[in-house]
């Protein structure tokens, strides 16, 4: 499906239903968007992972623009601004109130920006394996001691020395250290379903990406925000949520490691991510019953 947003239509899905019958009455669900990574993928790799939450929220997708099936734009546009102007526009054109917002990765950088803008709208943010900037010496680091130096060298071409070639090798040594599992059907699969849109990606990791400290926005956030981290994390290091964490000095924040998880807690723990989801919606919902 599709929304018009202004200068722009976002692709967009829905996974279930937002009322449900209990009992003799219909019961409404609370909206939990969910914000790709990349950026220059695509919604696909969130697609069976946040499954298991249909049961607890009404979950929508949509691909950032420029991202997937999304409109392109002037390159001016490919900006945090306004992919973070973009959640709040999504929201309005379809008419959801108060969401929860979860962001992975390069979504989840977008969350931040969102909820800072806007920070009455989220009843709620996740931000999954992400960071308020990405400083290259200590993602660097933590490449070389899950993958060796080869997946440390590969990064820093990547997005150290800017080198476009080196793109498909890092796709190939690099991705499948974002997961502790390492299965060969998994990896081939999120190199295949995804609409890939690699000058999206460089435009990003070399400009604002590169430059980029959220920190001193984040005091502007004031929904509670979980942090879902995992401890063997190589492109946003455990250090990096802990920074997050110390500059949400106005938002209530639980913080929760998986301690068997790479960047892709979902995959490598998807019961540590979906019951964590669940119970700190169903918090932020009581504590609003009770406000």
């Amino acid at each position: 499906m599709r929304v018009s947003i202004g200068d722009i239509s976002l692709w967009f899905d829905v996974l279930n239903p937002g009322l449900v019958p209990d009992g003799p009455v219909m019961r409404e669900k609370p909206v939990l968007l969910a914000l790709h990574g990349g950026p220059g993928f695509d919604h696909t790799d969130f697609m069976g992972l946040i499954e298991p939450l249909c049961d607890s929220a009404q979950v929508i997708v949509y691909d950032h623009r420029a991202n997937g099936r999304s409109d392109d734009c002037d390159k001016s546009l490919w900006n945090l601004e306004q992919w973070a102007d973009d959640v709040h526009a999504f929201c309005a054109a379809l008419g959801i109130e108060r969401p929860f917002v979860l962001g992975w990765s390069f979504g989840g950088i977008v969350a931040q920006v969102y909820a800072a803008r806007y920070p009455d709208e989220p009843a709620g943010l996740v931000l999954l394996s992400t960071a308020a900037q990405l400083p290259t010496e200590r993602s660097a680091a933590a490449f070389e001691r899950v993958g060796g130096a080869e997946a440390r060298d590969l990064y820093l071409r990547t997005m150290v020395e800017r080198d476009s070639t080196a793109f498909d090798d890092y796709l190939r040594v690099c991705m499948p250290l974002y997961t502790v599992k390492r299965d060969p059907e998994y990896l081939s699969v999120h190199e295949t379903r995804p609409v890939i849109r690699q000058e999206v990606t460089e435009h990003f990791l070399w400009g604002e990406g590169a430059v980029m400290d959220l920190r001193p926005e984040l005091e502007r956030i004031v929904c509670p925000t979980l942090i879902l981290n995992g401890r063997h994390d190589p492109i946003t290091p455990p250090e990096s949520s802990d920074e997050m964490e110390a500059a949400l000095v106005n938002a209530p924040v639980t913080h929760i490691v998986g301690e068997r998880s790479a960047h892709d807690v979902p995959e490598d723990e998807p019961e540590l991510f979906a019951e964590s989801v669940r119970a700190f919606m169903a918090e932020c919902m009581a504590r609003s019953d009770d406000a």
